[in-house]
């Protein structure tokens, strides 16, 4: 495993934290959650091309949700999602590569809520991205990079 400064470690985390979590609907003109807090842990491992990670992420439902969407880059795979009770949550990826999480109760207007994502997998390059063909995600040696907006990871 590769051993990164703390201030590349921890910008690496911040950049996925930032394209990872924020919601799918952010690019219309009212998203229906704002994420107000994340922290994450990762390990980025280039000599075998993988990140795992648990992300934890606060945001404000801005109306009554059923289903809260999250973009995720598609050779990511969620192994887990818990509210901050620690209860699983439940959720199915679309076609577009966004997590569609539904808790047990709906998502109510202006209540604040935690989650913890945890996910990994191998960005060394091919499907997954959001743009068939071109590699904007890869983790390798001697340099790992993410060319994204902030909608995805």
């Amino acid at each position: 495993m590769k051993s990164f400064s703390p201030r590349i470690a921890h910008a690496l985390a911040a950049v996925a934290a930032v394209a990872l979590f924020v919601p799918l609907a952010r690019a219309q003109q009212s998203a229906p959650i704002d994420i107000t807090a994340y922290h994450i842990q990762a390990t980025v491992t280039p000599s075998t091309h993988t990140i795992s990670a648990t992300a934890k992420v606060t945001f404000t439902a801005n109306q009554d949700l059923q289903t809260a969407s999250f973009l995720l880059h598609g050779r990511l795979a969620i192994s887990k999602i818990t509210d901050s009770q620690g209860d699983t949550i439940n959720g199915v990826r679309s076609a577009n590569d966004a997590l569609l999480i539904t808790p047990s109760t709906p998502l109510a207007q202006g209540k604040t809520y935690t989650w913890t994502f945890t996910y990994s997998g191998k960005l060394n390059g091919g499907n997954g991205g959001p743009v068939p063909g071109l590699t904007l995600a890869r983790i390798n040696k001697p340099i790992s990079y993410l060319l994204y907006g902030g909608a995805r990871f």
